[in-house]
């Protein structure tokens, strides 16, 4: 027999049946927004993105891996870069090696000839001796020689053993030396001048090891414009610095069969398509456009879209990598420099997009970007001043960097020594008809471009003149 309810507990019962149809009714209502949103944001998207597929919207609407990179794209440009040792390429020392001229020119490398008092032939120390410098020829455990040079005080001047100046003709020249310190050491180039003026090329740095390290390279005298060189090494701090089997030989001169030029922008400002793309087609040039890989799967506003890098690439243009999120790559832990260095190759390919190269933000680069950066791209184009000839480093390109402060007259310059020479030569370019040092207007474009079309240089993407250079 049913108990009957009182009239306070038939209230209470009413109240929890009627809480009961409102808590159905708020998730039936929640149930269908949420497929409403689903169906309308995904609609929405393929609407705006025909080009995509679905694979593609799932790959670029994830999130990419958060690790600190606070610079924006400008933010660090021109403010130069720590220099850092790259090895050669195993194919330019070989180059190298099959194209060396003459014997080591360097005087008594081999330091086994001693002027009176103890110190070596052909060097001479670039203080005086005193509390806080040292120098001495010494021997290692295999009984070599080896030349020694000590600053024991952080502010007192740079120690160094000092070559005696090796003659140069008109060619390139390869140099090595090996050297040991538990501190960095800093490697330079002193050249002279024809007329006695002296110019300090800071060449490289590598970190400090208790083993000796080799350091292999080459610098151009193709102009002549140096009648003699000398390696300076030395520590950047207090210590000891190390230094044996210094070599400097001439290569052969194998000039590229015609000058080369690259034009690459950086960053894949949409200001390019607005601008620039309009006169790429009006002088029939291709370029090399270096995107920041974030920007380009995420749609960025101001940026590049994947539609609009794919019209560049099927006009012949070559669209490579520059980074995930423009960060300067040296600063990054091991695990986020293997994260961007893939995943920003893996939104190019994703997209049907080029990725044989890459370009460093704000050109900073070591030996640890070296070694992950060249395990998936073929090159890699830095921010050095400089040309390229038939032994560049295709893992240190050099270039030659435009601004709105660089004159119509320094663009003919770099051009007219590229045609003279036989030079491959790369220009830098950033944004179009925007504001900021690194925009150029459409008219200082227009003009740079006529005065490639007229130099008789041969325009290539970054790629194409790799391998003409690599014939």
């Amino acid at each position: 027999m049913a108990t009957k309810l009182n009239k306070k507990q038939q209230v209470a019962l009413q109240k929890r049946q009627l809480y009961r149809k409102i808590i159905g009714i708020m998730a039936i209502i929640g149930v269908v927004s949420f497929l409403l949103y689903r169906f309308t944001l995904l609609d929405t998207f393929i609407t705006h993105n025909p080009l995509k597929t679905i694979g593609q919207i799932q790959k670029e609407s994830k999130d990419f891996r958060d690790y600190v990179c606070s610079a924006q794209a400008d933010d660090m440009l021109g403010k130069g870069a720590e220099l850092s040792y790259v090895p050669p390429a195993p194919h330019v020392l070989e180059r190298y090696k099959t194209n060396l001229e003459a014997t080591n020119l360097v005087t008594n490398a081999s330091l086994s000839s001693t002027r009176e008092g103890g110190d070596p032939v052909g060097f001479s120390r670039s203080t005086v001796v005193d509390e806080v410098h040292s120098y001495s020829l010494n021997k290692d455990e295999a009984n070599e020689p080896f030349l020694r040079s000590e600053r024991k005080v952080a502010n007192a001047s740079t120690a160094t053993w000092v070559m005696d100046p090796v003659a140069l003709k008109q060619t390139d020249y390869y140099f090595s030396v090996e050297l040991r310190s538990q501190k960095p050491i800093s490697i330079s180039l002193l050249l002279t001048r024809h007329d006695g003026s002296q110019q300090y090329r800071s060449y490289t740095q590598i970190n400090g090891k208790s083993s000796w390290q080799k350091v292999d390279g080459y610098f151009q005298n193709i102009e002549h414009q140096y009648k003699s060189v000398q390696i300076l090494a030395h520590s950047t701090k207090t210590g000891t610095t190390d230094l044996r089997k210094p070599i400097v030989q001439a290569l052969k001169q194998n000039p590229l069969n015609n000058g080369i030029v690259s034009i690459t922008f950086d960053d894949g400002w949409e200001s390019i398509y607005k601008f620039a793309r309009p006169l790429f087609e009006k002088y029939d040039v291709v370029t090399t456009q270096f995107v920041i890989g974030s920007y380009t799967a995420k749609e960025t506003g101001g940026y590049m879209t994947v539609a609009q890098l794919k019209n560049l690439q099927a006009a012949g243009h070559e669209i490579a990598s520059h980074s995930l999120k423009h960060c300067d790559q040296t600063k990054l832990a091991a695990t986020d420099l293997a994260y961007d260095a893939s995943e920003t190759k893996d939104v190019l390919t994703s997209n049907g997009l080029g990725s044989a190269g890459y370009a460093y933000p704000y050109g900073a680069y070591d030996v640890e970007t070296f070694n992950e950066l060249q395990k998936l791209h073929r090159y890699t184009r830095t921010s050095d001043e400089g040309f390229n000839d038939y032994y560049v480093n295709p893992y240190q390109i050099r270039t030659q960097n435009v601004t709105n402060q660089t004159t119509q007259a320094e663009i003919d310059g770099w051009l007219a020594t590229a045609k003279q020479y036989n030079y491959w030569l790369v220009l830098v370019y950033h944004r179009v008809d925007e504001s900021g040092e690194y925009s150029i207007t459409v008219d200082q474009l227009n003009k740079h471009l006529a005065s490639i079309q007229g130099s008789g240089l041969t325009v290539m993407t970054v790629d194409q003149a790799l391998k003409a250079v690599n014939r």
